[in-house]
């Protein structure tokens, strides 16, 4: 296109004697014909390495993991090392 419209449409049309009609409005656009497409020059990308995601694993102690945490540990006794310490305590305070 030689002529400068704004449009991204307009009227092509081919005569029977071979030639070539654009229009844009009833406004006759010049142009000029190419044989062959231009080729694009493509430039190589560069290799970037896409490093993957980390997945997020909540602890345990998660309120998602909730349930699995009280499932797994739940024979457990809380505080097993405070027990044995106040145990400790109750047999110095009897002997004194």
């Amino acid at each position: 296109m030689l002529s400068y419209t704004t449009s991204k449409k307009v009227t092509v049309e081919e005569r029977i004697n071979g030639s070539i009609f654009i229009s844009y409005k009833g406004r006759q656009l010049s142009y000029k014909e190419i044989a062959l497409r231009p080729k694009k020059k493509e430039e190589p990308k560069p290799y970037v390495p896409i490093e993957p995601k980390r997945l997020y694993i909540p602890p345990l102690e998660h309120p998602w993991k909730q349930p699995l945490y009280e499932a797994r540990y739940k024979h457990y006794p809380q505080n097993k090392q405070k027990e044995k310490v106040t145990q400790k305590e109750k047999e110095l305070l009897l002997t004194v």
